[in-house]
């Protein structure tokens, strides 16, 4: 298994060639072909498969790792919820969307118990971003799935590397 440090320098090095890839390969715009690769980035960094243990990417959360614990205890290490080609950097998706719900309603019912009455439109704004930008998100879970899909490949291979079952001196 690749370790944390190899999972980010090859995320690191396949920003630039995914760039490049959705730009002349299949012809997306430079937008949308920046939203893939910052995807990508943030699909191997910040939601990568290993965030089911306390490694790497679950420090880089800081202060706000409190969020993956349920998701840590919930989804075993290598399972197809976490290492899986398809369901998993959607499922993290959905975990972590549904997690910035629960903390939004919990700070402004607190805000609301203790009389606090703000101006808050960030529901708004974010309802209308969705509404009138939904092929940004797009391009972005490709790119996310992406990183994800890299992650998974490089532990296949590192896994399976001849010279590593072979062990002469035992």
């Amino acid at each position: 298994m690749a370790s944390g440090k190899t999972h980010d320098w090859v995320t690191h090095l396949m920003v630039i060639p995914t760039l490049i890839v959705a730009y002349s390969v299949f012809e997306c715009s430079f937008d949308q072909s920046v939203l893939i690769a910052s995807g990508m980035w943030l699909g191997g960094i910040f939601l990568s498969p290993d965030l089911d243990t306390r490694s790497t990417p679950f420090y880089r959360w800081g202060p706000f790792r409190f969020i993956w614990w349920p998701y840590q205890w919930a989804v075993k290490h290598r399972s197809s919820l976490s290492h899986g080609l398809f369901v998993a950097p959607f499922f993290r998706l959905l975990y972590l969307t549904s997690a910035c719900i629960v903390i939004y309603y919990a700070i402004l019912w607190g805000i609301q118990k203790h009389g606090l009455f703000l101006d808050i439109n960030a529901r708004a704004s974010i309802i209308h971003f969705f509404k009138w930008h939904p092929e940004r998100f797009i391009y972005l879970g490709i790119g996310i799935w992406l990183g994800s899909l890299f992650h998974v490949i490089l532990d296949v291979i590192s896994s399976n590397l001849p010279f590593k079952r072979f062990k002469p001196f035992r």
